[in-house]
């Protein structure tokens, strides 16, 4: 098993950050500077995952407890750990200016990207992987349930098999048979979005019929858009597989209910109230789960790997390749997803919070005193509603 014994950590940008607007996006930007220059403040490098890992914290938790409409609480993740990606625009490794390929003057450079001395990263983008770890401990906390919330697990698990990669391949560059089984399948159905419907319009409906309606033309030898011959072959010989049928049977099954779930801007699922699955998607859902959780997984850490080195006395030792925070979280996320490791999800309803409690604490259900509280009072207020005349318990110890 993977541990960070074997040298597990990451020198990340750490920084005190601020959130900026420029040239109309928002941007998480350090007020540090690197190189610094005329009295600025030099960015640092903070050494991450050794100690934390070791005590059964996580930053991966972490970053999925980053409430996304919470500013303060982006900007409070980032002065801890520094940002997922540091801005290869500070990388030491690349010195000089580039434009695509072409070597510029730097007042050039600084007018085309005003905060290029500054580890800075798109809002969106911070948000993007917020989203993606959530979706990653809800998965894996529902399938370690005795009671699965199979209404819960659909809207995680969905967003993570079609919409991982949302607006990132390149159709034209990207190359489907080095993916995973789920990755390979979300690459097939994003090329097949990619080419058809109306791209301002997102709706979960629209979307799988209109794929699956034309992956049974392209079947056929019917389709009505431009396909490649690769796409084609592809879908000839691998399809339909299980989850081209899971599709299929959650449009065949829906009673219509699909028509209401909406999509918003980081493809999380928006289920009507009163949502529920049918049968067959319930059974389609505990056979494909862990599948689709372990591909997302194994293909986000394809670039990831240890590595022999000589250390400071001349022996040989090994450590992980690891150039980012994301990397390490990554790392995090193979660990977490695949041990024994008690991953829990706050009580109170208000909160919901991941944490994983301290070894002889398994009983603990709340993330912290403070939510234990806090539901407490909510159940006394509820009490006193239902019975004003009860008796109460004077305060202090004369009670106990």
């Amino acid at each position: 098993m993977i541990t960070s014994d074997i040298g597990f950590w990451v020198d990340n940008y750490v920084g005190t950050y601020q959130i900026i607007e420029s040239e109309g996006k928002k941007y998480i930007a350090s007020k540090e500077f690197h190189p610094a220059r005329n009295g600025e403040t030099e960015l640092k490098k903070k050494r991450l995952f050794m100690d934390l890992f070791k005590n059964n914290e996580y930053i991966l938790i972490q970053l999925a407890n980053v409430d996304t409409k919470d500013e303060n609480s982006i900007v409070r993740f980032c002065n801890e750990y520094g940002l997922p990606y540091s801005s290869s625009k500070i990388d030491d490794e690349r010195p000089g200016y580039y434009i695509m390929g072409l070597d510029v003057d730097e007042r050039t450079y600084s007018s085309w990207y005003p905060l290029y001395r500054q580890d800075n990263m798109q809002v969106c983008e911070f948000k993007r992987h917020v989203v993606s770890a959530q979706r990653i401990l809800n998965v894996k906390s529902e399938l370690e349930s005795q009671s699965i919330n199979y209404e819960n697990l659909f809207r995680f698990l969905l967003p993570m098999l079609l919409y991982e990669r949302y607006g990132f391949y390149d159709f034209d560059a990207d190359d489907p048979e080095r993916c995973t089984e789920t990755m390979k399948f979300q690459y097939y159905f994003l090329n097949v979005l990619n080419k058809v419907g109306d791209k301002t319009i997102r709706s979960l409906a629209c979307e799988l019929f209109g794929f699956v309606v034309e992956t049974q033309a392209i079947g056929k030898g019917e389709n009505k858009v431009y396909v490649t011959d690769e796409l084609r072959s592809l879908f000839q010989n691998e399809y339909p597989n299980e989850l081209y049928k899971f599709l299929v049977d959650l449009i065949r099954y829906d009673n219509g209910q699909i028509n209401e779930i909406k999509i918003n801007e980081f493809n999380e699922l928006q289920l009507p109230e009163g949502f529920h699955l049918s049968v067959e998607t319930k059974k389609h859902l505990d056979e494909l789960a862990s599948n689709i959780l372990s591909d997302i997984i194994s293909e986000s850490l394809q670039r990831v790997h240890p590595i022999m080195m000589v250390d400071e006395n001349g022996k040989i030792a090994s450590k992980w390749d690891l150039k980012y925070l994301y990397e390490g979280i990554l790392v995090e996320t193979l660990v977490m997803a695949s041990g024994d490791n008690n991953l829990k999800k706050c009580a109170n309803p208000n909160c919901g919070k991941f944490f994983t409690p301290n070894p002889g604490r398994n009983d603990k259900i709340y993330c912290s005193h403070t939510c234990g509280i806090n539901v407490a009072k909510r159940r006394q207020r509820m009490r006193d509603k239902e019975n004003p005349n009860r008796e109460r318990l004077e305060p202090g110890f004369r009670n106990r």
